[in-house]
């Protein structure tokens, strides 16, 4: 009986941590919304016309604005996988900078008063980023953040790592197209006459 009672007991406690362990999650995430906004202006596929041929890339336009009354540390970075967010525009779901690697990473800082933001072009890989259709659409972005400690806040959208949060953008995002011909033409000089 004693051994019933004990066994009950442990799953109870198990059961009540497991309860406190997502009331903190739940906590961080409320946390993290009323320290950052996080709007998107446009995500610009930008298609580079050279000599040898045309190479196509993809950018998001984005703003993380410090909605808090203090000073904070918004940290991205160079590796692009470490960037790793999702993002759905008109029911297409693409996983952005889900897989790759890089020989180093370094860090972009953004030290942001209260009331302040900063913009960033982030270059941005898919499979299916070519099936966007320039024009606005309704769209949701999730970046997954990791918190360093009070006033430090890391992106970082690796599948491993404690302490992750999600900051969300909901709304309508500008979808472009931006072509640049770095085609170069000989330019004849005209005989002299002389």
């Amino acid at each position: 009986m004693i051994k019933i009672r004990t066994q009950y007991l442990l799953v109870i406690t198990a059961l009540m941590f497991s309860y406190n362990t997502n009331a903190q999650e739940n906590d961080s995430l409320e946390i993290v919304k009323d320290l950052f906004e996080l709007s998107v202006d446009s995500i610009e596929q930008k298609i580079r016309v050279n000599r040898w041929g045309t190479d196509t890339s993809y950018y998001l336009h984005y703003r993380v604005k410090n909605i808090s009354i203090d000073t904070l540390t918004y940290i991205t970075n160079t590796c692009f996988y470490y960037n790793h967010s999702s993002l759905v525009v008109e029911g297409l779901e693409f996983e952005l900078n889900l897989r790759g690697g890089c020989y180093m990473n370094s860090y972009n800082i953004y030290q942001i008063a209260p009331g302040e933001s900063f913009i960033e072009a982030q270059w941005i890989i898919a499979n299916n980023l070519n099936e966007l259709k320039n024009g606005e659409w309704k769209a949701s972005l999730l970046v997954r953040i990791v918190k360093d400690n009070d006033t430090t806040y890391r992106v970082d959208g690796r599948d491993f790592g404690e302490n992750k949060q999600y900051l969300n953008f909901v709304g309508k995002i500008k979808v472009m197209t931006t072509v640049v011909n770095n085609k170069k033409r000989k330019t004849r000089k005209a005989p002299n006459k002389t």
